[in-house]
């Protein structure tokens, strides 16, 4: 049994869904459920997804606002990886030559931030922000579904 993506017309291994999965936990007499989290969405997909939904219910974003939205994702989880490198190795590492130096996760980092920080403005992620950004009476009807959430990240990258 295999789970995931693959050219099913050359591979020997059987392909199973999440309810076939869920029936192979339960014959092996396992408290498992097989919930769909292990489908193959990024971490700047699953910030996507937040992101418009959040601001599709405040009638705050157009398909004009895919490129720098996703910009904002693919910053976001580069932020993350390297805020996470620096928790996992220490904010000083280890020159080549054997002096301390600043863990170059830390520039990835900042710089990540500050792209963050410029494009959250723009979208009204912070209380300043906010208070600037006047929202419309009627929703944009464009950005309104999760499946056009899902399909307009893909034409974002």
């Amino acid at each position: 049994m295999i789970c995931g993506n693959f050219d099913a017309a050359t591979s020997n291994l059987v392909y199973r869904s999440s309810s076939y999965i869920t029936r192979f936990f339960e014959d092996c007499e396992l408290d498992l459920r097989h919930d769909g989290s292990t489908r193959g969405r990024t971490a700047p997909q699953r910030e996507w997804t937040r992101l418009v939904g959040e601001l599709s219910a405040l009638n705050m974003i157009t398909s004009l606002d895919r490129a720098a939205l996703a910009t904002y994702c693919g910053a976001y989880t580069l932020w993350a990886e390297a805020t996470e490198a620096i928790q996992k190795f220490g904010a000083m590492v280890k020159s080549p030559t054997g002096y301390p130096m600043q863990s170059p996760y830390s520039s990835i980092a900042n710089r990540q931030a500050e792209m963050m920080i410029r494009i959250a403005s723009e979208f009204g992620f912070t209380p300043a922000s906010r208070s600037r950004i006047a929202v419309p009476d009627e929703p944009f009807p464009a950005v309104r579904s999760t499946n056009h959430c899902t399909s307009a990240w893909e034409m974002a990258i």
